[in-house]
């Protein structure tokens, strides 16, 4: 039970502050799931296109 509000989020300060790198490579490896679909969807926009 978080009543209060700050149980939660003090507890993501210290995590963020303990291990920042932990935080950065689930970032980044977020952002490289979302460029790869971004390329994926424009090949396939590619290919509709180039079939009309």
């Amino acid at each position: 039970m978080y009543l209060s509000g700050q149980d939660g989020s003090g507890g993501n300060g210290e995590t963020d502050m303990n291990r920042p790198e932990f935080s950065n490579v689930i970032i980044k490896d977020r952002v490289r799931t979302l460029r790869e679909e971004a390329e994926k969807a424009r090949l396939v926009r590619l290919a509709k296109a180039s079939k009309r």
